[in-house]
């Protein structure tokens, strides 16, 4: 036990549930007159009749729980404290009924301590989402021990939340279990957080598509998975034709815009969570196709291509709009060298600098024979530097 002048104001409550009582300590220091008090309240001999501890039933009876917690230091009982919790608290004995719950529960679940008193745990509608059919039986209860947490779901004002639990058993003077207490925390800003973290982890901020971290993990199932079961699989590499003029002519921000519009191009063009897209750095991205071979991954291409060309002059006007506001109708693209944007939106082309257009060029390598990614990534890398010697604006199947 501290002494008063090494601890100041110390409150401490502790939960042996290694020891054969179940001891709820509350130290006090005193510094006035150098005093110790310390307050052991013992919830034990729950099965001598003579204490009145118990029911006809040897279960924990309620009253002589709060008739024991209430006498304390300074009027504090130990119900105040377990109410003043910022976490639910439940206790049930070995027939899992309720002989406890704290405000915390009663108020954030919506429910009053008389439809909780002396009920099942399992009647309680939060309590389904936590258990199995299986009601805890006092053999089971033995094999619990502190820090046994389970993570659930749970449903408030329409919305999820996690919370986890904390089940605690409790002990008789004679090591017998008596019931357990339950400690539930709503951990469901943790859990958003992480999740959080973790899509920023795997996810490209620019784009808004996966990035190259996550393409080497999902590739590498994908892989796995057609060794396995004998399935097609496509690997798509995709580059953006003369974007490093388009990016020094118009400026990085006007970049930026067109590499969002190729991701909103190949996002429209392939099958939703199923095919996998992803930035794979500067102008160049992938797409995964899982069951899918060479034949019919030309009619994704098709569709990558014609979304692209449709929506990209459109997409240019909106750039060029933004720059016009803040620069002349003309924009330098060296010295003494000038393009003309409004003749070139009159054009209604993507040939903005004479017979270079702006599109994509896409590769692709089909998976068989064992292929490992690093020769899928190196044929379709090949193959889409292939479609780029054609003038881009095109695909080429490795072969």
């Amino acid at each position: 036990m501290p002494a008063a002048d090494d601890a100041e104001h110390i409150n401490n409550i502790n939960i042996l549930d290694n020891n054969p009582n179940l001891y709820l300590n509350k130290t006090l220091n005193k510094t006035e007159d150098k005093e110790d008090n310390m307050l052991n309240l013992k919830l034990n001999n729950y099965t001598n009749s003579n204490n009145n501890n118990c029911g006809n039933d040897n279960t924990i009876n309620p009253a002589f729980i709060e008739e024991n917690i209430i006498n304390g230091v300074d009027d504090i009982a130990i119900s105040d404290i377990l109410n003043s919790m910022d976490e639910a608290v439940i206790i049930t004995n070995n027939e899992n009924k309720i002989l406890f719950c704290n405000n915390y529960f009663t108020i954030n679940f919506s429910i009053s301590l008389n439809n909780c008193l002396n009920r099942n745990i399992k009647e309680i509608s939060f309590f389904k989402y936590l258990f199995s059919d299986d009601l805890i039986v006092p053999s089971e209860i033995r094999d619990l021990a502190s820090g046994y947490k389970v993570t659930n779901i749970h449903e408030i004002d329409n919305k999820n939340h996690y919370f986890e639990n904390d089940r605690i058993p409790i002990y008789d003077h004679s090591g017998e279990t008596k019931g357990i207490i339950y400690l539930i925390r709503d951990i469901t800003k943790e859990i958003k957080f992480e999740q959080k973290l973790n899509i920023l982890a795997k996810t490209d901020s620019l784009s808004g598509l996966y990035n190259s971290r996550y393409f080497y993990e999902e590739l590498e199932k994908e892989i796995a998975r057609c060794a396995r079961y004998d399935c097609d699989l496509v690997l798509m590499f995709i580059d953006i034709d003369n974007f490093k003029m388009f990016n020094d002519t118009f400026s990085h921000k006007a970049g930026d815009e067109i590499i969002k519009f190729t991701a909103a191009s190949l996002n429209n063009s392939v099958r939703k969570k199923i095919d996998v897209i992803c930035r794979y750095g500067g102008d160049e991205f992938v797409a995964i196709l899982p069951n899918t071979d060479a034949n019919r991954s030309t009619i994704v291409a098709n569709r990558i291509l014609n979304y692209f060309n449709n929506g990209f002059n459109d997409k240019l006007k909106n750039i060029i709009g933004e720059i016009k506001e803040k620069e002349n109708d003309s924009i330098n693209v060296a010295e003494n060298n000038k393009i003309n944007i409004d003749s070139h939106l009159e054009r209604n082309s993507n040939n903005i600098f004479d017979n270079k257009k702006i599109s994509l060029s896409i590769g692709i390598s089909e998976y068989k024979n064992g292929k490992k990614a690093k020769e899928l990534i190196n044929e379709a890398d090949g193959a889409m530097y292939k479609a780029k010697q054609q003038n881009g604006g095109r695909f080429y199947i490795y072969k």
